[in-house]
C-alpha cells in the first residue's frame, strides 16, 4: 500500500510455502470506465471519486491452483468493479505460463525455471493458423514455393526458434496481413501509431479473426470488390512469400526466423556509423516474438529485429 506507482504485480513466498500476490498502484476511482482517450477535464463527471483501497486492489493467497503467474496480462475479470486500464498483452504468454505450472505436481527446479523462461511456443500462433489454412482449402498459394510453405505451415509446431521456417512465414505474413487489414481505412500515419505498442493489434487482429469473419475492415476500399477476411488471408500470405523469397532466395530452408529476427545488444554511442561497429554486439539470430514467453518482441513499424529480449 506505499507503493503508489507505477504500478506493479508484487509475487511473495515465504519459507512456510504460503504464496502470494498484490497489485500495488495508486488506482483512480473513475466515473467513465475508459481512459484510452482524452476525456473533458472541464466536467465534473470526468474528475477522479478518490482511489481504490489498498485492500480492493486485485490480489490471492495461496490460491487453489498452487502457484501465482503474471505476465503482464489481465489481472482481473469483467466482474472486478474498478477500472484498471485497457491496455493488456494478449493472453498467450499467461496461457502457456499456466499450462506448464498447472501440468504436473512435481517440484520445479532452477533448470526448469530456465528452460520456462526461454520457452519459444506461441498459443497465438496455434490459435491462428487454423484460419489461415482453412483460406487455402478450395484455392491456391499461386507462388512457386506453395507446396514448401504449405508444408512448413501444416507441420508447425508453433516454437518460434531461431532455426524455424515456419515462424518466419508466419511473422511476414502477419505484418503484410496487418497492413492489408487496417491501413485503406486508417491512413498510413494513424496506422503507424496504432503499430507502436504491439500488444494493441495483435489483440485486437485476433478477436476480429476468431470472431468477426464478415467485419467491413477486411474490405479494402480502395477497390471496387468486397474483399472478405479469406480474401486477405490469401493475399498477406502470397505478399509474405515474394518478400521472404526477395529477401533470402528461393531456397526456402534459408528462410530461417534467427536471420530475419536479429539481436544487438546497442549501446548510445553506437547509434551513428561507424561507431557501431566499436560499441554495439551482434546482430545474434534469436528466436521468440512477443506472444512467447520468451518475448524477443519487434517493432512492427520496423520489422523484424528483436527490440526486447532475454539473456540465455
Amino acid at each position: 500500500k506505499h507503493s503508489p506507482g507505477p504500478g506493479q504485480n508484487f509475487v511473495y513466498g515465504d519459507v512456510d510455502g504460503n504464496i502470494g500476490y498484490w497489485c500495488g498502484a495508486k488506482l483512480p476511482i473513475r466515473t467513465r470506465r475508459s481512459s484510452l482517450l482524452p476525456l473533458p477535464g472541464w466536467e465534473k463527471e470526468s474528475d477522479w471519486q478518490g482511489f481504490v483501497p489498498p485492500d480492493k486492489l486485485p490480489h490471492l493467497y495461496n490460491p487453489p491452483e498452487g502457484y501465482v503467474a503474471s505476465a503482464n496480462n489481465k489481472v482481473t475479470d469483467d466482474s472486478y468493479p474498478y477500472y484498471i486500464s485497457d491496455l493488456w498483452e494478449p493472453p498467450s504468454r499467461i496461457l502457456r505460463l499456466r499450462e506448464k505450472l498447472g501440468g504436473t505436481n512435481e517440484a520445479f527446479s532452477v533448470d526448469d525455471f530456465q528452460r520456462l523462461q526461454n520457452d519459444m511456443f506461441s498459443n497465438n500462433a496455434k490459435d491462428m493458423l487454423p484460419y489461415i489454412m482453412a483460406a487455402f482449402k478450395d484455392s491456391v498459394l499461386g507462388v512457386p514455393e506453395e507446396q514448401q510453405v504449405m508444408e512448413y505451415l501444416r507441420n508447425w509446431n508453433f516454437v518460434y526458434s531461431p532455426q524455424d521456417i515456419a515462424t518466419s512465414i508466419y511473422q511476414e505474413f502477419y505484418v503484410h496481413f496487418l497492413r492489408n487489414i487496417y491501413a485503406d481505412e486508417m491512413g498510413d500515419d494513424l496506422f503507424h501509431d496504432f503499430l507502436i505498442l504491439a500488444n494493441v493489434p495483435i489483440r485486437v487482429t485476433t478477436k476480429l479473426v476468431t470472431e468477426d469473419s464478415t467485419s467491413t475492415w477486411f474490405d479494402d476500399i480502395r477497390t471496387d470488390s468486397v474483399e472478405t477476411r479469406d480474401d486477405i488471408i490469401r493475399k498477406s500470405l502470397r505478399e509474405a512469400v515474394v518478400a521472404l523469397r526477395t529477401r533470402f532466395g528461393i531456397e526456402t530452408k534459408m528462410w530461417r526466423w534467427g536471420d530475419l529476427h536479429p539481436v544487438t545488444l546497442q549501446h548510445p554511442f553506437g547509434l551513428k556509423k561507424p561507431f557501431d561497429r566499436i560499441f554495439n554486439i551482434g546482430p545474434f539470430p534469436y528466436g521468440g516474438a512477443s506472444t512467447a514467453m520468451m518475448s524477443g518482441e519487434y517493432d512492427l513499424n520496423q520489422p523484424f529485429a528483436a527490440v526486447v529480449a532475454v539473456e540465455d
